[in-house]
């Protein structure tokens, strides 16, 4: 049976709680990043300690899923909602199909929220909550994890997306909506810590961004696949 976790970290204990519960109902298995360490029944990996930012904490979480039978794991947050028309078995098949070595990003981009002057939807912009297989956790960005360095908490997946296109290893899928509950959205208030990861972080990823774009993304090669 195709193996698939679902990777985030969350700074809110009652969040992390619903949504690792969401998670489980359809198949999943959960991996979580936390600045304290606690317990959460369906919850199979756990890590703590000092929060470096989204993008780091979701590369360590990589690694720990690597060292289990993972075949496939979903980047997602405690806002963010599973497919609710499939289990991730099947999603799970789908993206093996397509990438038969796990070397490959799927974003689901049916969520239709976030349109912008182009018409297309944040889920077609970004890769916001991605299906990523083993082989792109070992070998994407040098083998240093299935995300760039340096990014705090935004464009990471901007960054994923371009590389992941420029090296035909994407695919887009509009079959599958993953809802992001973003509070810019209307789902709910804006909390403490994601004003202030705003506030402090926004630009600083912003002009990393477009300065790795304008240089063509340096760092973003595979690592040989026989250094793995």
């Amino acid at each position: 049976m195709t193996e698939v976790y679902v990777a985030f970290p969350s700074a809110d204990h009652n969040k992390a709680f619903y949504a690792t519960n969401r998670w489980a109902k359809m198949g999943y298995k959960a991996a979580l990043f936390t600045d304290e360490s606690y317990s959460l029944s369906k919850v199979e990996i756990a890590l703590s300690g000092p929060y470096m930012g989204y993008w780091d904490a979701c590369n360590k979480l990589a690694m720990a899923c690597l060292k289990t039978k993972a075949d496939v794991v979903v980047f997602a947050a405690d806002d963010i909602e599973p497919d609710k028309m499939h289990s991730a078995q099947e999603i799970g098949r789908q993206y093996l199909k397509r990438f038969p070595q796990g070397l490959g990003v799927m974003q689901p981009c049916g969520d239709l929220q976030g349109i912008d002057s182009s018409g297309r939807p944040a889920s077609e912009r970004i890769c916001g909550s991605p299906w990523i297989g083993r082989a792109w956790i070992e070998r994407a960005f040098g083998g240093k994890g299935p995300f760039p360095e340096g990014y705090w908490h935004f464009y990471g997946d901007e960054h994923l997306k371009e590389v992941a296109e420029r090296l035909g290893l994407l695919f887009m899928d509009k079959g599958l909506i993953q809802t992001h509950m973003h509070w810019s959205w209307g789902w709910n208030d804006q909390t403490t810590y994601q004003e202030r990861n705003s506030r402090e972080h926004w630009q600083k990823d912003q002009v990393l961004f477009f300065k790795n774009k304008a240089a063509g993304f340096p760092g973003s090669e595979l690592l040989r696949e026989e250094a793995v």
